[in-house]
């Protein structure tokens, strides 16, 4: 009962499953299962211990560095451009003081020159609809790996010459990141802001290397990376502008960060022609999106029928070679975890 001291010298702590709630079986597998865990099965709880286990090892090593919000924040208050700050009481975004046009501009001319330093930026939209085609810009953000800029569309607008910057960006012949390019890429032209390419899509790239885990981009990035659960945060905030703004910079921060530890392992997998056919597919569901595609029922039902007949074979070929083997499969698992002991057990339960 006695409390921990902590070392003198601030140590950071990693949250991890403990090993006993993975054994245990965790609380199920089910959209709706307790804890939060969002059906997660038992074999990606310890898959993602493992990975909290190498991120703790890379920390200590020097291999890896903690998270840090190197950021500009830019919002429009009661009709005039702000920057937005951190709160040394609460440690959360707030309005600040008042900033300059050549403040906003010169933080985006900062982002284009690391940008152009280093071949590539990553760009992450904030919305107010799921649907691309009906969304209006709320937020913006461009980031590098040394650091990034957000501002609400409001602010972009009331500074056009910061705007052009950005514009000028995204029309460039950089690498830019997205992801999830399908719904940005849409959204951004809509708003006078066209996308040149190449465009890269870390979310496809994680489906490369990881084609059976949760693509969302915080859990990703805490796979990888030692930062908290960014969007989880954000849920449970106020939503308020300045904590919108710290959100959509993560999202693109980390956005620039992750692929690449996944192109090391979409390399070691050898599945890079995986993620080169899906971002050309991607392009062209992007276009299908934008423009819509032309239909043939008839083909349609006919691809219906096929598949629903090849379907129906498949789950009756799997019934029955099971029904040969269930009985045996049952005796032998019955038996395998009969030898466990188990909390409640007496120690003479064999």
């Amino acid at each position: 009962g006695a409390d921990v001291v902590l070392p003198d010298w601030q140590p950071l702590f990693l949250s991890a499953l403990h090993p006993a709630y993975i054994l245990r079986g965790g609380d199920g597998e089910g959209p709706d299962a307790p804890g939060g865990e969002g059906g997660r099965s038992v074999d990606l709880q310890f898959f993602f211990l493992v990975y909290d286990l190498g991120k703790a090892w890379r920390l200590a090593n020097g291999l890896a560095r903690p998270w840090v919000d190197n950021c500009d924040l830019f919002l429009v208050h009661q009709g005039k451009l702000h920057r937005a700050t951190t709160d040394l009481v609460t440690g959360k975004p707030i309005v600040g003081d008042e900033a300059t046009p050549g403040e906003f501009i010169e933080a985006m001319q900062l982002v284009e020159r690391e940008a152009h330093a280093r071949g590539a930026f990553s760009c992450d939209v904030e919305t107010d609809a799921k649907d691309s085609l009906d969304a209006n810009l709320t937020a913006i953000a461009f980031a590098t790996v040394d650091g990034g800029l957000s501002a609400t569309w409001a602010a972009f607008q009331l500074v056009p010459e910061a705007l052009d910057v950005a514009r000028a960006l995204l029309a460039s012949g950089l690498d830019k990141q997205f992801w999830n390019r399908i719904y940005d890429c849409i959204v951004l032209p809509r708003h006078s802001l066209p996308v040149a390419h190449p465009i890269s899509d870390g979310m496809l790239l994680h489906h490369a290397a990881f084609p059976g885990l949760p693509h969302r981009l915080d859990a990703v990035g805490q796979q990888f990376l030692c930062v908290t659960a960014w969007k989880s945060e954000y849920r449970k905030s106020t939503r308020n502008e300045p904590e919108l703004l710290l959100y959509n910079y993560k999202d693109a921060h980390g956005t620039i960060l992750i692929p690449e530890p996944l192109r090391d392992v979409v390399e070691r997998h050898k599945t890079t022609r995986v993620y080169e056919a899906d971002r050309q597919i991607a392009g062209i569901a992007q276009h299908m999106r934008e423009f819509g595609y032309w239909v043939d029922r008839k083909e349609q039902a006919r691809q219906s029928t096929i598949q629903h007949a090849r379907l129906d074979y498949m789950r009756a070929s799997l019934e029955r070679d099971f029904a040969a083997i269930e009985e045996t499969w049952r005796d032998r698992l019955a038996r395998n975890l009969a030898v466990y002991q188990r909390k409640k057990d007496p120690d003479e339960f064999m």
